[in-house]
């Protein structure tokens, strides 16, 4: 799923996601 990312968080299905801590985002969707 491709979601829009704001400034330093970024909306999963598993919620907000920190960035800034799990850089790879994209592998937890």
């Amino acid at each position: 799923m491709a979601l829009p990312v704001i400034p330093a968080l970024k909306i999963t299905d598993r919620g907000l996601v920190d960035v800034e801590k799990l850089t790879h985002v994209e592998l937890w969707v």
